[in-house]
């Protein structure tokens, strides 16, 4: 999904394609703390050779989101 939407925005704006972009993942507190990181930091991350700054935020508990 994520490399969908920087495709979508290449073909609609190449500027706005450039602009820095965060990712941040939702639903923190469905997993334990160690869990949470490890898919967070190894998996997904890795996986959407993501470079900029990521996050790991629970909407639940507004873990995450300071």
């Amino acid at each position: 999904m994520a490399r969908s939407i920087v495709a979508e925005l290449k073909k609609f704006d190449k500027n706005l394609a450039l602009k820095p972009r965060w990712l941040v993942m939702t639903k923190r507190d469905l997993l334990p703390d160690e869990e949470a990181e490890k898919r967070r930091g190894r998996d997904i991350v890795r996986r959407l050779r993501f470079r900029g700054p990521h996050f790991l935020v629970s909407a639940a508990t507004g873990r995450g989101t300071k």
